[in-house]
């Protein structure tokens, strides 16, 4: 009679084991693919951001641009060569 008590505890101990174990597997899955979610979604937008960078160097290419604001230039003094 004690056995039987002792084998379904034991049972019941196995099988919390292998469901806490199933559940850790399932959110690690869960957690796998939310990760490769946003990477794709970041891939995507690197991707985006570089076709549009590359429409608007074919739309504006020969065409001289002038940066205003930046105040950054350097003097130099040029030394002639003979």
């Amino acid at each position: 009679m004690l056995f039987l008590l002792y084998a379904a505890n034991f049972l019941r101990t196995v099988l919390i084991i292998i469901a806490v174990l199933v559940i850790v597997r399932f959110i690690g899955r869960l957690m796998n693919a939310k990760r490769n979610i946003s990477e794709q979604e970041r891939f995507n937008k690197q991707k985006e951001a570089y076709r549009k960078e590359k429409e608007d160097t074919q739309r504006n290419i020969g065409k001289v641009s002038i940066l205003r604001g930046r105040k950054e230039a350097e003097d130099v003094d040029y030394e002639e060569v003979d």
